[in-house]
């Protein structure tokens, strides 16, 4: 684990950046896995930007990393700020959920979706869909599969 010092001085003023050599950056990969091959980072190559392997490994890995975790941070940030925001509100529709356990919300959820939206969805949204700019279809855990665009 690498711990840096955040009072950090440059040129004897506070700096806002932390300076890592290229080994503590590249401890940050933390065993991000290495999927491409030394083929695939040639064909990525360009005349002026040479990069290897190594390249990749040391300082892209970690970088990538860097990306998800920031990611991850910002979604649990806004699903935090999101439900304290719904459930503390009295007004709220949202309150009313607030104390209910995880097999609670769980069925509440799955009630919801039989009694409300399921319906309207096949009654509402499947009729109208080809007349649809855009279709989204969701798989396994909300994920999209398929995107849809109408042809010109």
């Amino acid at each position: 684990m690498i711990h840096k010092d955040f009072s950090l001085r440059e040129n004897g003023h506070l700096s806002r950046y932390l300076v890592f050599s290229r080994q503590e950056w590249a401890q940050l990969r933390n065993n991000t896995p290495l999927t491409l091959s030394q083929e695939s980072v040639q064909s990525l190559c360009s005349l002026n930007d040479p990069i290897s392997l190594q390249e990749v490994e040391h300082i892209y890995l970690p970088l990538s990393r860097l990306l998800q975790l920031n990611v991850a941070a910002v979604q649990k940030l806004y699903t935090f700020t999101l439900c304290q925001i719904a459930f503390r509100d009295p007004s709220s529709y949202f309150t009313r959920f607030a104390n209910l356990s995880t097999e609670q919300a769980i069925a509440t959820a799955r009630s919801i979706w039989q009694e409300i939206n399921s319906p309207n969805l096949r009654q509402n949204i499947l009729p109208s869909r080809e007349r649809a700019n855009l279709i989204l279809s969701k798989g396994k855990e909300n994920t999209i599969q398929p995107v849809k665009l109408p042809k010109l």
